[in-house]
């Protein structure tokens, strides 16, 4: 069951933790700083040795199921090989 991590520090391992093999980092902010909030979640991956990871960005005025997914294209591309995307 996923749920919302306590902070853990210098260490941080994403903020949810129950997604096995994931680290994902939330954002909800004025402004969307894509690059920055990928950079975090790929420092959190590290942190957790994690196989995976990406930044949930929520849209403002927009529900949570609107928020962006993103990863860089060349984890995309292979989750997509792997076939764990289908």
């Amino acid at each position: 069951l996923a749920e919302r991590r306590v902070t853990r520090g210098a260490k941080d391992a994403g903020d949810i933790s129950g997604v096995p093999d994931w680290a994902l980092e939330l954002k909800a902010t004025r402004t969307l700083d894509l690059a920055g909030a990928l950079d975090e979640a790929r420092t959190e991956a590290r942190n957790a040795k994690a196989l995976w990871f990406a930044a949930i960005c929520k849209r403002r005025g927009k529900s949570v199921g609107f928020a962006y997914a993103i990863l860089p294209l060349e984890e995309f591309a292979a989750l997509l090989v792997d076939g764990r995307l289908r």
